[in-house]
């Protein structure tokens, strides 16, 4: 799994955090998600009310994620 460095910004300010639709992405940037460099394009997909997105917090992102990777030993890199 490979997690942008926004999200450690926002985890780390207690912020809301997108998550925005693979599909969306891709069909108005014309790149795959994994191509799309989220930490730089960040403001503008929140801004974009054509790019569907749920908000979460970002630190309980992280304690989820956390426990997840204690219970099934999954490795986390971020970007």
């Amino acid at each position: 799994m490979v997690i942008p460095d926004i999200t450690f910004k926002l985890a780390k300010d207690n912020a809301e955090m997108a998550l925005f639709s693979p599909y969306d992405i891709e069909r108005i940037y014309g790149k795959a998600f994994g191509d799309v460099a989220i930490s730089e394009l960040y403001d503008e997909l929140v801004a974009d009310d054509r790019i569907r997105k749920k908000t979460i917090n970002a630190r309980d992102f992280f304690q989820r994620l956390a426990e997840i990777q204690f219970e099934s030993g999954l490795s986390v890199h971020h970007v």
